[in-house]
């Protein structure tokens, strides 16, 4: 069981406010989130990379020389579409991976607005991602789709779509209205406020980059020492320096994986702080709550 500090969740935030907000959320609340996720999605980011690594080794090693003519080559190049299929199972599963994890952020913010926050555990957590996980299916594909067909015909579109869609989730998760309803919702809240939220995303990007390379920095500086170290026994064979990269790229795969896992937060909690802000900015919901309790009392 958690108990965390209070921060009210329906208030209009800034820039500043919204990242502020996103960091101590993150820091009064974390045990409940990441013990779903270490919990939920923690065994699947371990098998998406160990299949991403198993694909890269398997690549590396059947890398074609030509020295064993023409079939052998053929038989090199037909083992590494297998593992580039593997990539692609992989990377399905890695974006799956990211959706619950803001599913699980979503519904723990959802319930932290209705004050059910305290006392929840893993399982009720659980419990609430999953039961609505069509509907958050559904938003997760369409908004994917929109904007890989954005970035698809120009990168302009996709980057406009971006800011534009990411309170879909939220929105379910608090509203619990349809696919399409959350998506149209989403952008009636980014209306007119789509400089500020396009602001606030890539602030989060740049933040989140500097975070994941500083946990990785170690691993990445003894990846290249190894590497390089070992560069007067490998001389000038470009097999040899493929596979001396190619040792090192299993470990650089796990640890990214796990970053990645504790950075997957940061992103979802900012998006349900921009949610409440925006909702509450236009329509004054918590507002509303203060003064019915006023009158309650």
């Amino acid at each position: 069981m958690y108990n965390a500090a209070s921060l009210q969740l329906r208030q209009v935030r800034d820039l500043g406010q919204t990242i502020s907000a996103t960091f101590q959320f993150l820091r009064h609340n974390w045990k409940p989130i990441y013990s779903t996720l270490a919990v939920v999605c923690l065994p699947i980011s371990i098998l998406v990379a160990l299949g991403n690594s198993y694909a890269v080794a398997e690549t590396f090693a059947n890398f074609p020389t030509g020295e064993g003519g023409f079939e052998e080559s053929m038989a090199s190049m037909n083992r590494m579409q297998r593992m580039q299929n593997v990539q692609y199972l992989m990377s399905a599963l890695g974006l799956l991976v990211y959706l619950i994890g803001m599913i699980i952020v979503s519904e723990y913010m959802a319930a932290y607005a209705k004050n059910e926050h305290v006392g929840i555990t893993v399982r009720e957590l659980a419990r609430r991602t999953f039961s609505h996980f069509g509907t958050y299916l559904g938003i997760g594909f369409l908004n994917g789709l929109m904007i890989f067909f954005g970035l698809l015909l120009c990168l302009i579109p996709g980057f406009y779509l971006w800011p534009n869609l990411v309170l879909g989730i939220p929105c379910h998760a608090v509203e619990r209205s349809d696919v399409t309803t959350c998506i149209s919702r989403s952008f009636q809240l980014t209306k007119n406020n789509w400089w500020e939220s396009f602001g606030i995303g890539v602030l989060l990007v740049i933040i989140v980059g500097l975070i994941s390379l500083a946990l990785q920095l170690p691993f990445l500086l003894y990846s290249g020492f190894s590497i390089f170290s070992g560069f007067e026994s490998i001389g000038d064979d470009p097999l040899e320096m493929i596979r001396a990269f190619s040792a090192q790229t299993p470990m650089l795969i796990i640890v990214g994986s796990l970053v990645g896992l504790i950075t997957y937060p940061i992103h979802s909690v900012a998006a349900g702080i921009r949610y409440f802000s925006l909702v509450e900015s236009r329509e004054q919901a918590g507002l509303g709550e203060q003064v019915k309790q006023f009158d309650q009392l």
